[in-house]
């Protein structure tokens, strides 16, 4: 299918993080993709409520991170909810494990938990080394959310 794509809009599979491109690539895609096909987006940097602005049917862009045996589902307002279902119940026939993400964020479903998470633990804590220190003792020594070196985000 790759190859295809490539075909019908080339340089399509290799798009950097860079909306514009994005929103290109989408409308293109959108000209030449029979009008049943979903688009999905892997990109952690917009949603994809971002790059429909000249998509002709929104109603068949999300986005996914399909690369991940964790897939997160994520619709934009657009989205029509029969392409969401059916994703869920595909998928798993593939080896994945799909999540439908109910609101739109950028990132990983992880990506954006672990910010609420991390945003949530500075707001209490007045000095972040005392997050650590809190997640380490509940946590059995095996998480943290704040030291750099632990992790990104």
């Amino acid at each position: 299918m790759a190859s295809l794509i490539e075909r019908l809009v080339p340089g399509s599979c290799k798009v950097p993080e860079i909306l514009t491109a994005k929103i290109r690539l989408f409308s293109e895609l959108g000209k030449v993709l029979p009008n049943d096909c979903i688009m999905a987006t892997n990109s952690s940097s917009s949603t994809s409520s971002e790059m429909a602005a000249q998509v002709s049917n929104r109603a068949r862009l999300l986005s996914t991170h399909y690369y991940m045996p964790h897939a997160p589902i994520m619709p934009n307002p657009s989205t029509d909810l029969a392409v969401v279902a059916l994703l869920l119940h595909e998928l798993p026939k593939h080896g994945l494990s799909p999540y439908h993400v109910r609101t739109e964020c950028v990132g990983l479903i992880f990506n954006c938990i672990w910010a609420a998470i991390k945003r949530e633990a500075l707001l209490v804590v007045a000095e972040p080394t005392e997050v650590d220190v809190l997640m380490h003792k509940v946590f059995g020594g095996i998480i943290g959310c704040v030291r750099p070196d632990r992790w990104v985000g």
